[in-house]
């Protein structure tokens, strides 16, 4: 924990680590083949937590893995509340970066969702 206090926290890590992607890719005569990355990448994240009180949470989650050829990120921001004691709602927007070189999407992704915790 980078601290910890009554109602919130904040945890955090970072190291070293090694990445291996791979993407089928087909050509027009429909023969298949396959691009490689490898890399040594920096991995970093951080988690904070809040709590309102015994039944409403905020969590924002970050994270990154940083290479020569590829970055990837995601930040996740959610809200929890109780409905009943075994019973709650989430809510969370997520957001996807990834600029890799195999990549064929769009660069950044976004998710919402509203889901029942039991």
């Amino acid at each position: 924990h980078a601290w910890k206090e009554e109602n919130s926290q904040l945890r955090y890590s970072i190291g070293p680590g090694y990445s291996y992607s791979e993407r089928e890719v087909v050509d027009a005569e429909n023969h298949k083949s396959y691009d490689i990355l490898k890399e040594v990448i920096v991995r970093a994240s951080l988690d904070y937590r809040f709590s309102f009180n015994k039944n409403a949470k905020f969590r924002q989650f970050l994270s990154t893995e940083a290479g020569q050829e590829s970055n990837r990120s995601r930040s996740e921001t959610s809200i929890s509340a109780n409905l009943v004691e075994t019973l709650a709602m989430k809510l969370s927007f997520v957001m996807s970066y990834n600029d890799g070189t195999l990549q064929q999407n769009e660069d950044l992704s976004t998710e919402t969702s509203i889901s029942l915790v039991y």
